[in-house]
């Protein structure tokens, strides 16, 4: 009995602790075509790392793009760290934030993941990987690059090729303020095109 009760409080206080962990993100993300135009009344799914099974199907929410392209969120979720290269390529540790935003592409739909680094005085770093569904219904089959400059689907090897991976990220922020109980607020913005692509 005592270590069942031992073993219940031990989950609570880190449930505790993962929930104080927890800072508030500001989303805001706008969707534009190759052209620069908003991708307007544009259905998205927009989830951000850190909140339940974020590689899932049905994690996060499904918005729809105003009129000038955008979708917004507020969530609560732990901010994580990472190493990048710095000045003279020396490692850094950088507060990061994770995007995953759904789109179709090609008769799939991908999560388009986006990592978002905070460099400080420097602004923010973004990069942007594409993700299909695996076996398991999850979005962690990345999209396979073919040299020269190509991509397929990882799950025909066989199958045509893509120029593009169907996204890019055009520019982003990230700040920061800590409330009087230390509590942080993100704010993030991202711009994404939404690319149109040639098979080869």
């Amino acid at each position: 009995m005592r270590v069942a009760v031992a073993g219940a409080l031990a989950t609570v206080l880190t449930l505790l602790a993962t929930a104080a962990r927890a800072d508030t993100i500001e989303l805001s993300l706008r969707l534009v075509d190759g052209k620069g135009a908003p991708k307007v009344s544009t259905p998205v799914r927009v989830v951000v790392d850190g909140e339940r099974d974020p590689r899932g199907p049905t994690a996060g929410a499904t918005l729809v793009a105003d009129a000038d392209g955008r979708v917004a969120r507020v969530v609560e979720a732990p901010v994580g760290r990472r190493w990048v290269p710095g000045a003279y390529y020396l490692p850094k540790r950088v507060d990061s934030i994770a995007v995953g935003v759904e789109l179709e592409l090609v008769g799939h739909l991908a999560l388009y993941w986006i990592t978002v680094d905070d460099h400080g005085r420097d602004g923010a770093l973004l990069g942007i990987e594409a993700f299909v569904q695996g076996r398991g219904g999850a979005f962690d089959a990345a999209l396979v690059y073919v040299a020269p400059a190509s991509w397929r689907f990882p799950d025909a090897p066989g199958g045509p090729l893509l120029t593009d991976i169907g996204a890019a990220v055009r520019g982003g922020s990230m700040e920061s303020s800590a409330g009087p109980d230390g509590k942080r607020r993100w704010r993030v913005a991202v711009e994404m095109e939404k690319r149109e692509f040639a098979r080869r």
